[in-house]
């Protein structure tokens, strides 16, 4: 009766010693697995067959499109888009995690900003398949997390990080136009309305000072940096929206005509207009004769 007794309790000692190595195996497993699933697990490897973003609030929608390698806005003439805004939003979507649920009743998206009117809705294309569909709501600080809907599922969610994402077209625009280093000027004709001119130029590149042409016996430059000021808007120039030149009367009356002449014998011209207040802008570039 004792070696039965005793043989069961080994059994039963072995079947427990064998439970808890599984327990204990199990928990590691459990331990190293992340808590927090990806907000889009096969995003990452779906990037690169993108071709076709649309960003839609109420009635208002920006459509990016990648024309071989290069994206453009339809809604701003198939203009360039700003790469690396649209990179950084891939990211974000790539990178972020399920962090909680929240709730899936209607009536309390406008505490999240899901409701119709303050939601972003973001769709990513590939080869005509829809691969996203998001809703994005309010960035809370505290938690910084975003409040999201995916496939237009009744269930909202916070997810880590700030999935923000511009709704203003003009804002995706690529929106350096010109980046000239200065001591590549040679000279700059500014031609105001009335055909006053003024002549800003060096003789060559190591020249550190810039001279003004045709100043009146009667007076005398104070200041040689402020030409230097003058000539250094080349090197940073920027729009911050685009139109049809067409769309755009460049009067004489009211147009400012730039030529800049670099060494390396480019003409760049820049004819500014003020209208309403506004300002416009019309570029071009050219070969001239040394």
């Amino acid at each position: 009766m004792k070696k039965y007794l005793i043989s069961i309790l080994l059994i039963i000692s072995v079947g427990l010693a064998g439970l808890l190595i599984y327990q204990e195996e199990t928990a590691k497993f459990v331990k190293n697995q992340d808590p927090y699933p990806a907000l889009f697990p096969n995003l990452t490897e779906q990037t690169n067959n993108i071709n076709k973003i649309e960003i839609t609030q109420n009635e208002n929608m920006i459509t990016l499109l990648r024309l071989d390698s290069d994206w453009v806005i339809k809604q701003k003439y198939n203009y360039p888009a700003n790469l690396a805004k649209i990179k950084q939003m891939l990211v974000n979507f790539t990178s972020s995690k399920l962090q909680r649920q929240k709730t899936a009743n209607t009536e309390n998206y406008e505490k999240l900003g899901l409701d119709k009117v303050n939601a972003t809705n973001i769709k990513l294309f590939g080869n005509e398949n829809k691969i996203v569909d998001l809703f994005i709501g309010d960035f809370n600080i505290q938690l910084d997390g975003t409040y999201i809907r995916k496939n237009n599922n009744a269930q909202t969610w916070l997810t880590s990080g700030d999935l923000y994402v511009e709704t203003d077209s003009s804002k995706w625009l690529r929106n350096e136009i010109l980046s000239v280093s200065p001591d590549n000027i040679k000279k700059l004709v500014i031609t105001q309305p009335g055909n006053q001119q003024l002549i800003i130029y060096k003789h060559n590149q190591s020249q550190t000072e810039y001279n003004l042409d045709s100043i009146p016996v009667t007076k005398i430059l104070t200041d040689k940096t402020e030409l230097g000021n003058i000539i250094s808007v080349i090197e940073n120039f920027n729009l911050q929206n685009i139109m049809p030149a067409s769309s755009v009367i460049f009067s004489a009356e009211s147009t400012v005509i730039s030529k800049f002449y670099t060494f390396d014998n480019k003409e760049i011209t820049i004819n500014l207009a003020t209208i309403d207040k506004k300002y416009y802008a019309k570029l071009s570039v050219s070969d001239f004769p040394n």
